[in-house]
Parts: structure tokens; C-alpha cells; sequence
């Protein structure tokens, strides 16, 4: 569910992005909307931050969301884990769903 709404929202965005939306230009931060919109979202349905790929190695965590500009298809509501010990310089991993309990 969370998926749908990081998508949504970028489409949101590049459509404001492509409109003239008010009669004087506006010099609006979409990226930065749609950073916080995310943030806020994950954190009040319990999550860590986004992941990325199968095997761990896109991952974001609250506060430093979409380092690489902009989320893509793969990226999903997730929660943060302590990487394997052979992972040298990863803080954390983020993986996919809330954190069991």
C-alpha cells in the first residue's frame, strides 16, 4: 500500500511539475514535498525507511529519504536492520515490511 502512495505521489509531482498550476510562477520545491509527504507517511504507519532491490543494497533510512533523487518502481515501505557482518562500511540495511515483532 505504501508502494502505491510513493507512486502516486511522484506522479503528483511531475504532473504540478508540467502544469502552470497558478497564474505566477511559483517557485516550488517538488523534490523536497515529496521527501517529506514519504517521511511522514512511512514513519506514521511504523516504518524505517525505503527499500530498493531483493538483495538489500538500496535502502533509505527516515530523515535521509531518496539519496538518489527520486523513488523508482522497486522502492518500498520498510524496516532497519544491522547488516550481515561480512558488509564492511553499511550502518544498516533496510528491508522489505514492517519489523516483526
Amino acid at each position: 500500500m505504501i508502494t502505491i502512495m510513493i507512486m502516486i505521489l511522484l506522479l503528483i509531482s511531475v504532473s504540478l511539475d508540467a502544469q502552470d498550476v497558478s497564474p505566477e510562477p511559483v517557485d516550488t520545491n517538488w523534490s523536497a514535498l515529496l521527501d517529506s509527504l514519504i517521511d511522514n507517511a512511512l514513519k506514521a504507519h511504523g516504518y524505517d525507511g525505503l527499500y530498493g532491490d531483493e538483495e538489500g543494497y538500496c535502502g533509505c533510512q527516515l530523515g535521509d529519504l531518496m539519496p538518489c533523487g527520486t523513488p523508482c518502481a522497486s522502492c518500498e515501505a520498510g524496516h532497519k536492520v544491522d547488516p550481515p557482518p561480512d558488509e564492511v562500511g553499511a550502518g544498516f540495511w533496510i528491508k522489505p515490511g514492517k519489523a516483526p515483532k
